[in-house]
Parts: structure tokens; sequence; C-alpha cells
């Protein structure tokens, strides 16, 4: 259990809905593995443990029957009751339609571009504002000009995988620079290859790719 990470809710989250979600998956997984021969009074504790001083004083105001008493699911029930009316999906939308790319890669911004979405209550809408996002997010320009180059067809699946590609030609090419000039004629290979296939080509004067 020592060197096992332990759950940790963030109260002041700007999007405390999603932070709970995050939070109940970690704590159900420590409760069905490593302390899953603990009793529910000592998983209890664990969980009052978890959720910090701010959640402690919640737990206080809970009056609990006896059916209820040492019950970790309960405890979790109670918890997401209490964070679901706090939840305001017009702050979250306001994350959501700030939420640029970082030093993370594609992989990791559209994740976390999908787990805000999904409290966003965007129904139909979902996959064509996170395309939207993913677009104008996106920290590369060089990407963003071949997203906007697909025009209105562009669908979220195509628009990640445009992103994976071009993002992995641009890592790949700067590996090559550094790389041992016998493993070059491979990886040069590989990209001319990618590059063909999503017609992926730079001026010659600025680097800026065209199609």
């Amino acid at each position: 259990m020592d060197s096992t990470p332990h759950p940790s809710l963030d109260w002041s989250s700007t999007n405390l809905k999603s932070a709970w979600k995050r939070f109940r998956q970690h704590c159900e997984l420590m409760f069905s593995g490593p302390l899953e021969g603990k009793s529910q009074a000592v998983q209890c504790s664990y969980l009052l443990i978890w959720v910090g001083d701010k959640g402690r004083d919640i737990f206080s105001t809970w009056t609990l029957t006896d059916a209820e008493t040492n019950r970790v699911q309960m405890y979790l029930n109670k918890f997401g009751a209490h964070v679901e009316p706090i939840s305001n999906p017009i702050v979250t939308r306001f994350t959501f339609h700030k939420r640029d790319q970082g030093n993370e890669n594609i992989e990791q911004y559209v994740t976390d571009l999908k787990l805000i979405a999904n409290d966003c209550d965007f129904g139909t809408s979902r996959d064509y504002l996170i395309r939207d996002r993913l677009v104008f997010g996106v920290k590369s320009d060089r990407i963003r000009e071949k997203l906007l180059s697909e025009g209105g067809t562009l669908t979220l699946a195509r628009a990640i995988e445009i992103c994976r590609a071009i993002e992995y030609i641009q890592e790949t090419e700067a590996q090559m620079t550094a790389a041992n000039k016998t493993s070059v004629p491979v990886m040069k290979k590989e990209i001319d290859a990618l590059k063909k296939q999503y017609n992926y080509k730079e001026c010659y004067f600025c680097g800026s790719p065209y199609t």
C-alpha cells in the first residue's frame, strides 16, 4: 500500500464532476485491489482520509442509519450526490472552449477534451464540437492548416488520424536530425511514405505545410 498512489480529490477543480468520477474510479480500484481483504469499516476510513478536510466536513453533516454506517459504496454514493448539484455545465463548457493543447501529445489532449465534453451536455453535437476545439486548440500551426484544408467533410476520427500522423512525422524528423546517419535512410523512407499518404508538403523557404 505504501508504494501504491492513493486517490486524491481536488475539491477546487473547475470540473468537479469529472474530478469526482476519476477519484471514485481510483477508489473502487483500490477497494477491489490492494484493500479487497479489508473490512468495510477500514475501507470507509481510507475513503475519509482520501477525501481530505473538505470531504470530512461534508461527512460530518450526514445522519447515517444503521444500514448506511460503514458501507463504503453508500459513502461513495453520498459524496457523489453532494458533488452532482455543484457541477455547472456552463462553467464546464467555458473550460472546454478555453482548453488548448499544452505540452501533452495529441493523444493526451484529445482524451482530456473528451473527458471534459462528457460533462458539457453537448448531445449529438459532441463529436463536432470536440473536432472544432481540436482544430482551434492544437499547438502546431502545421497540423491546424492541414485540418482546415480538409474543409467541412472533416470528422473527429479523421482529425485525430491527421494529428497523429503529422505529429509522428514531426517527432521522427526531429529524431532523424540527431540520429546516427546509418539509421536515417530507413526512417526517411517511412516518413516519406507518410507524407505521401497525407499529401504533406512544406514550403522550401519557410517550412510551412501546403497541399
